[in-house]
């Protein structure tokens, strides 16, 4: 990735404990990806949603200024 002008990050610490994933910085812009381990389950991905089982979240969670997420306060 680096030779097409990106650059990859891993495991940025952040406050509290909480860190970025993985961070990609390039021609494209900057993006942040979570990354989760579901032991033994399947999971579903498309379009903008994800389903571990039958519970369903969005896979394109904008972060809100100050660190919560939408629909999570003090997140």
């Amino acid at each position: 990735m680096e030779r097409h002008g990106w650059r990859v990050l891993h495991s940025i610490p952040l406050a509290n404990q909480v860190d970025i994933d993985h961070l990609l910085i390039g021609p494209g812009g900057v993006f942040s990806i979570n990354t989760k381990h579901h032991h033994k389950r399947a999971v579903w991905v498309g379009d903008d949603s994800n389903k571990s089982r039958s519970r369903e979240t969005s896979a394109l969670r904008a972060q809100e200024p100050g660190g919560s997420q939408p629909g999570r306060p003090g997140a």
